[in-house]
């Protein structure tokens, strides 16, 4: 690693580096991955098959076939047992453990069990969930809050979320009442209260009533 001047800070040792960020890097030496300090100071010893970026502190990293997580230290937080292991968001991880999903805490307690088919990230408090080939979301306590009734789906932003039914994508809100009919072919997340969406190949802006304030043009 070099400083802005050029100057080296961190000897030429490892056999593939990636970007510092808040003083750590990952590295590797041969086909095993850790972690190194600004400093250069080895802080996790290049043992994992795979390693994640730091997501409130904790990092996935995988030991063979198997997933588990370790703090800014180095110090296993959660034993590498798992299946598979998503990085940490609200301060629960999803798993894969026997090819079911569910949630633990940064402690490796299980706080909503391995019972779906597919489990993503919490993002204001809510995660979307797949059963079977439908897709709904729940709360941090693993209930379910919308049905998975969608085929496919994405975060919460602004109120409101976008959902694909069919080949066309609309929009729900926090209650599951679809707000914006499905007749999109490509959407965004609302910002400042509007929404990039694409229509016969042609993008433009629809606002929170799904009104175009933007006709869509190539």
């Amino acid at each position: 690693y070099i400083d802005n001047k050029g100057t080296i800070i961190i000897e030429p040792q490892f056999d593939e580096a990636g970007d510092l960020y808040k003083g750590m890097a990952p590295v590797w030496i041969g086909d095993k991955c850790g972690y190194v300090s600004s400093a250069g100071t080895i802080i996790v010893k290049p043992q994992y098959d795979s390693i994640s970026d730091f997501y409130e502190d904790i990092a996935a990293v995988r030991k063979g076939n198997k997933y588990g997580y370790i703090d800014r230290r180095g110090i296993i937080s959660i034993e590498p047992v798992l299946d598979y292991a998503y990085s940490f968001s609200e301060g629960l991880a999803a798993v894969k453990v026997n090819d079911k999903w569910g949630y633990v805490d940064n402690r490796g307690k299980i706080i909503v069990e391995p019972v779906f088919d597919e489990g993503r990230a919490f993002f204001q408090s809510m995660a979307i969930i797949r059963m079977g080939k439908k897709y709904g979301y729940i709360n941090r306590s693993g209930i379910i809050v919308i049905n998975p009734v969608f085929d496919d789906a994405c975060s919460f932003s602004e109120g409101l979320a976008a959902v694909k039914t069919g080949d066309l994508w609309g929009y729900i809100d926090i209650k599951g009442t679809v707000v914006i009919k499905p007749s999109f072919d490509r959407v965004d997340y609302f910002h400042d209260g509007r929404a990039l969406i694409v229509k016969d190949n042609k993008s433009g802006y629809i606002d929170r009533n799904g009104n175009i304030i933007w006709n869509p043009e190539k």
